[in-house]
């Protein structure tokens, strides 16, 4: 809960006496000069230390408590916050974790089926091609989808990416800023 204080807004301090001497000083160049121009009160606040802002003193040793005391409080209710926060990351991606490995062993189940699938393309495929006796084509094609019906590499780099999630979500404390 955020509570609203009145701020006392700093005093504006206008040197009268400076002005006056700036506006004698200014007069008296442009009489010598012989200028036309107006001398106006813009020109004037625009010099130096004509008007300015009468600064607070230090914080008086009453208040610094109360300060102090609210401050820590702050802190406090921030560092709750970011506990709470960093709860609710923590679970939400333990549950993708386990939603995506789930997945991976649904993928590992199905791959004799995506490798049986592969080899009768690849001999169909052959089958067409033998009967045009060209064998470089079928030795091309035969590399292609052998390449392509191999996912035991992805798989590998998956489960690689998922214990290293899992190894950063069992350390304590907090981890980055």
């Amino acid at each position: 809960e955020i509570k609203r204080r009145k701020v006392a807004l700093p005093e504006v301090i206008v040197n009268q006496n400076l002005i006056s001497h700036y506006y004698k000083a200014l007069s008296q160049v442009s009489n010598r000069l012989e200028l036309t121009d107006r001398i106006t009160l813009s020109d004037i606040l625009s010099l130096p230390e004509t008007i300015y802002l009468k600064k607070g003193g230090a914080i008086k040793e009453n208040v610094r408590p109360l300060i102090n005391k609210n401050l820590r409080k702050a802190l406090k209710q921030l560092l709750q916050m970011r506990e709470k926060e960093g709860k609710e990351h923590y679970c939400s991606i333990r549950e993708y974790l386990r939603r995506i490995q789930k997945d991976v062993l649904k993928i590992e189940k199905e791959i004799p089926l995506i490798q049986k699938k592969y080899e009768h393309r690849i001999k169909e495929t052959l089958g067409k091609l033998i009967d045009k006796s060209d064998r470089k084509k079928v030795l091309n094609e035969l590399s292609s989808l052998s390449w392509r019906g191999d996912i035991s590499e992805e798989i590998l780099r998956l489960r690689s990416h998922l214990d290293q999630f899992q190894t950063t979500l069992k350390n304590q404390g907090p981890i980055g800023n």
